[in-house]
């Protein structure tokens, strides 16, 4: 993943970010950075209620339509 894409950091989260202080001081010849995510095993459902209800919430904008006929 880092040579196709270059990153300067790498987040990991699920399970395996509540083990990552065992294993990513193993890992050798990557520059990024690596963290686990905060929010650890939480971090997708926590992500997917947010997307949830941003795509729920109701439209503020004041524009009406989607401009297509």
């Amino acid at each position: 993943m880092e040579a196709l894409l270059s990153p300067h950091l790498i987040i990991v989260g699920g399970g395996v970010s509540k083990l990552a202080d065992k294993w990513v001081p193993r890992l050798t010849g990557i520059r990024a950075r690596i963290l686990p995510a905060t929010l650890l095993n939480n971090a997708g459902i926590v992500g997917a209620a947010m997307a949830t209800s941003a795509a729920t919430a109701p439209d503020t904008s004041g524009v009406s339509g989607t401009g297509t006929r």
